[in-house]
């Protein structure tokens, strides 16, 4: 089997969403702790070199009310993000306020604001994970959430194509008003850069399942 080494003392990885490499090499993790010792959630994020020999950990962001949907809530969780030109990483947060938290860095991801800002992306406190279509202009940044502030329904694909700054619904993957549909992982492929993988929970009348979809935009 392939050999292992633990994460130094203090250092989590990522927490739900993907690390992934910078354009400066160095590998960017999001991360966040939350449980019932916690009183409040955070979210950090984690820095390696590209040989995954030296550790870094930023600051705790918070981010307690959105003056959104006027809803207080305990923190934030579960981090995306996207490298929008070299250095300059646009993230986006799970939060109970019914809607998702966002901030910005300038230095790829090794300093944010000790505070994040209310979105206006719906999200009812669930996971949600985004993807930079690298190559393609017209896609640019999709991020796959529950466009929906109550229920994990429906599933969406919404899309920027201005660095973060505003979204649009492209498309519903899933729409049963019933079901709850959880915790999306999406990637770009490797073999078609205009092609997508989500991969989900699935739950309905049906039973409690994983389910997987191909985005083509060929």
């Amino acid at each position: 089997r392939t050999p292992y080494t633990e994460l130094p003392k203090g250092f989590l990885g990522c927490i739900k969403n993907e690390c992934e490499r910078l354009s400066n090499g160095e590998v960017l993790c999001p991360s966040s702790q939350e449980g019932v010792d916690l009183l409040f959630w955070e979210a950090h994020f984690e820095t390696t070199n590209s040989n995954f020999t030296n550790f870094t950990r930023t600051k705790d962001i918070s981010f307690l009310y959105s003056p959104v949907t006027k809803k207080a809530c305990q923190g934030i969780i579960q981090p995306t993000f996207f490298e929008t030109s070299p250095g300059n990483v646009f993230a986006l947060f799970r939060s109970g306020c019914g809607v998702l938290a966002q901030a910005r860095s300038t230095d790829y991801g090794h300093t944010w604001p000790e505070f994040a800002e209310s979105s206006k992306i719906v999200n009812p406190d669930a996971g949600m994970d985004g993807v930079t279509m690298v190559g393609q202009p017209d896609l640019q940044m999709l991020l796959a959430n529950n466009n929906n502030a109550s229920h994990r329904t429906p599933l969406s694909i919404l899309q920027s194509l201005d660095g973060g700054a505003s979204w649009e619904t492209l498309l519903d993957i899933e729409t049963d008003p019933s079901g709850s549909f959880a915790y999306p992982t999406v990637i770009q492929s490797r073999f078609n850069p205009r092609v997508a993988y989500v991969c989900y929970t699935h739950q309905n009348a049906s039973g409690h399942n994983m389910a997987f979809t191909t985005l083509d935009w060929s």
